[in-house]
């Protein structure tokens, strides 16, 4: 039997709680609208043999339109996060750190039992969507594809499931399942808002449907789905500054800083300190150092005694600028039409379209710069050049910058999806079959708006004097800045899957359990992705960005078929089925 979980009501914090509450939940046309429970025998997810809902002995879970409302939910990943089967899913902010390209920010992946993204499979009505286009570790559907506000049911099969789908439902296989036979109207709208700010959240939807497919043959539906949340950060939580991290836990910050710090070699340290060279009063003692003045730039440059960067050097503290979770944007555009052809047999379309937006900001960038002593204010009588003798680059030192007045970094990764199915159903000589040719598209593509530089432009600017890593630029320094900003797509991926599936089931003969069923089936599946990088990426001429080469560009396809057959035996009332 379907196992049912209840939710418990999901619960936003709200600062004008009288009029939001009013807002947030669902406004439905009561009067309108209505789903037509099927009475007929359906098809359970992890089987293809049709059925009394409630038979099946797989251990699915279902939750159902009204606690998906209840808990006011309003995207798959949302969904997915409230199973306790579901463990270390991607979602817009855990997805900022995976991969070590950037390549799948923005990848909302389901992982079922903890068994990885890989082995969890997605599935609209039964069928495979084209997984996230951008290559990395994982591999999978990503949930913003799925239109969530079309969702009658999700139903979770809990076991795995390769033999029937195969090796990529080894964790278990997540089917959204959407509305059917629905008519009228449906208007619903959100707003919810934290007490701290940030993470603010607004949603609306509307949906509509025509035609009682048992009385007029027909039944055509359609929803339209926004919804946007606002980016959260470090600073908006109390929690980040009563943690203390500076003092607490110094090592663990960054010892790249703006104004920036010095990194001497060994022979340069040695020429210093017989000089009785001193850092803000003090007789030098580290190797790393900042002539900036010995109170940095708070409050993001500290100078902590047990900072990474050491005591005569300043520690910059990330974590007073991070972001925890990204501004998005999501649409999502769901119509399924079914038409009674007459003789049992029935045809049917799908068309699915999303658009997902991600806006990512980080820290201020971060490199390492060779630059003559004679530039470096505190350093240009030192006199390091006397010992080109004995190293012929003493006379350049490493300066360890952040680069704040180039902005935050800030990116945009934009996942948009269409989706087509066209199919046929009905009883065909005993046997209830189902046909359907599915037609899947996934595009990725990643944007830089700002703090992403052009690394040469950068060196000039600083070469020529009018960028200044060690205090407040000139005008001119500024407008070089603006001059080596990266703005355009770095990168962008292309999925598609094309199936055409074909299957059928009926009953054999009655045993003292129930009826002997067999099921067989079989599939053709063609699956293509390409790959491509930016010219600036590809010779990695880009502040920020990690490029994999010249040659990381690729097409590749590959051909997937297969066939399969199910029975089930109930041989009593005990044993529900083998």
């Amino acid at each position: 039997m379907a196992a049912r979980t209840a939710f418990r009501p999901f619960i936003l914090s709200v600062t004008t709680r009288a009029s939001l509450l009013a807002l947030a939940s669902s406004l439905p046309l009561a009067a309108l609208a209505q789903d037509t429970a099927p009475t007929q025998r359906v098809e359970v997810t992890g089987s293809a043999i049709k059925r009394i809902d409630g038979e099946s002995a797989l251990p699915v879970q279902v939750i159902t339109r009204e606690e998906i409302n209840k808990a006011g939910l309003t995207t798959a990943s949302e969904i997915l996060s409230r199973i306790s089967a579901s463990a270390n899913n991607l979602t817009d902010g855990v997805s900022i750190g995976t991969g070590g390209f950037r390549d799948q920010m923005g990848f909302n992946g389901a992982n079922l039992r903890g068994m990885g993204v890989s082995s969890t499979l997605v599935l609209l009505n039964g069928r495979r969507l084209a997984n996230f286009a951008s290559p990395g570790d994982s591999v999978g559907v990503d949930l913003n594809n799925i239109p969530a506000a079309a969702i009658q049911r999700v139903e979770i099969l809990l076991d795995g499931a390769s033999a029937l789908y195969g090796s990529d439902a080894i964790g278990g296989v997540i089917n959204f399942i959407t509305r059917r036979d629905y008519q009228g109207v449906e208007v619903s709208a959100l707003i919810g808002n934290t007490q701290e700010g940030g993470a603010g959240k607004r949603s609306a939807s509307l949906a509509g449907g025509w035609g009682d497919f048992s009385k007029d043959g027909f039944n055509v539906f359609g929803v339209l789905d926004l919804q946007s949340t606002s980016r959260l950060d470090t600073s908006q939580r109390k929690f980040i500054s009563d943690l203390k991290i500076p003092e607490r836990l110094p090592h663990l910050l960054s010892g790249v800083p703006f104004p920036a710090n010095l990194r001497l070699s060994g022979l340069q340290f040695d020429h210093l300190e017989s000089q009785g060279f001193q850092v803000n009063g003090e007789l030098i003692s580290e190797r790393t150092i900042n002539l900036q003045g010995a109170a940095c730039n708070p409050p993001f440059s500290l100078p902590l005694k047990d900072g990474i960067a050491g005591p005569q050097a300043c520690t910059y503290d990330y974590m007073r600028e991070l972001e925890l979770y990204p501004k998005t944007q999501k649409a999502s555009l769901f119509g399924r039409g079914v038409l009674d052809v007459g003789g049992g047999h029935q045809v049917f379309a799908e068309l699915a379209l999303t658009r997902s937006n991600s806006f990512y900001v980080g820290t201020p960038n971060r490199a390492n710069f060779e630059i003559d002593y004679r530039k470096i204010p505190g350093l240009a009588d030192t006199g390091l050049d006397s010992l080109l003798a004995e190293d012929d680059t003493a006379n350049f030192v490493t300066v360890r910058a952040r680069l704040t007045e180039a902005g935050k970094r800030t990116s945009e990764l934009v996942s948009n999806g269409q989706r087509m199915v066209l199919g046929a159903s009905g009883t065909l000589a005993q046997w209830d079959y189902e046909l359907g040719l599915n037609r899947s598209v996934n595009k990725v593509s990643d944007r830089d708006h700002q703090g992403y530089l052009i690394e040469s432009k950068v060196v000039e600017g600083i070469d020529s004097g009018a960028i200044n890593l060690f205090g407040p630029s000139s005008p001119a320094g500024l407008t070089a800045w603006e001059a080596a900003q990266y703005r355009g797509e770095v990168r962008r991926a292309t999925g598609t899957m094309t199936s055409l599936d074909v299957k059928g089931s009926r009953d054999l003969m009655k045993l003292s359990g129930g009826n002997l069923a067999l099921a067989v089936g079989a599939e053709l599946r063609r699956e293509s992705q390409a790959y491509y990088q930016s010219p600036e990426l590809a010779a990695d001429s880009i502040l920020g960005e990690s490029s994999q080469g010249p040659d990381a560009d690729f097409r590749r396809s590959r051909n997937v078929s297969a066939v399969w057959t199910e029975l089930s035996a109930p041989l009593s009332k005990e044993l529900a089925g083998c």
